[in-house]
């Protein structure tokens, strides 16, 4: 991945106090399937 892409960091310690959750929730968040609701 590094040899295509520049990988970023950064400290997350005010997103995972204020808003609760952790990278890993974030990442799940963003790939998980669109439900649809019936």
């Amino acid at each position: 991945m590094q040899q295509d892409h520049q990988l970023l960091h950064t400290d997350l310690t005010t997103i995972e106090t204020l808003g609760g959750g952790s990278a890993r929730c974030m990442l799940a968040e963003i790939y998980l399937p669109k439900q649809v609701n019936s």
